[in-house]
Formats: C-alpha cells, structure tokens, sequence
C-alpha cells in the first residue's frame, strides 16, 4: 500500500465557498486514493495565495516530507488553474522533486470546464 500526503488549498473567498471548495477537494483526493488503495497518511490545507510559498500549511507538508520522505510514495495536491497554468505550478513539483518525493501528482481544476 503506498504512503499518500494530500494538499488542498484555496486563495480566495470565492474559490473557498463555490466550485471546488476545500471540502470538496479534500473528498475528491481521498475517494481517489480509497479507489487506488493508497493509504492518506497526513492532510495539509491552506487558504492563502499560491503567489508566495510563505504558507503555513505547505510549509508543514515540506517539514514532514523532509523528515518522512523514505516513507512517503506519492504527493496529491489541488491546483485552481482559471487563469491558466502558472508558474507556482511547476515551482510545486520542483519543492516536491527537492525534498525527494517519489512521486507528485498535481489535479488540476478548472472553472469553466
């Protein structure tokens, strides 16, 4: 069974109260790993822009990581792309790639679709 840290965030009111809310992501990314029979290990959420990496909960997920990277298989986190993919995204998977994550898997949401 793979070790799964999951990541939800949201940077706005509107993204926090509609759409693809931190519940929302948080159910989906678990029923995901329920139906690949991965193993949540630890829940990280934040509700702070993604313009900096000054954010409380990341910054927690990067500690842990660092600490328990050996037993750590995969990385799920939610990206809201309504503007497109931004470069934050791709700082992600570096972060991650940086810290020896295995693996990182980025879901990517996007309003109008």
């Amino acid at each position: 069974m793979k070790n799964v840290i999951i990541y939800t965030r949201v940077s706005t009111d509107e993204q926090a109260n509609t759409g693809f809310s931190l519940r929302h992501q948080e159910e989906a990314l678990r029923r995901y790993c329920e139906i690949k029979g991965y193993k949540v290990v630890n829940h990280f959420q934040d509700d702070f822009s993604a313009k900096t990496f000054n954010r409380p909960e990341w910054t927690k997920l990067s500690e842990y990581v660092k600490r328990n990277n050996k037993s750590i298989d995969l990385v799920l986190f939610v990206i809201a792309a309504d503007e497109g993919i931004m470069p934050q995204t791709i700082e992600h998977f570096q972060i991650l790639e940086l810290l020896k994550v295995k693996k990182s898997i980025i879901v990517i949401t996007k309003k109008d679709m």
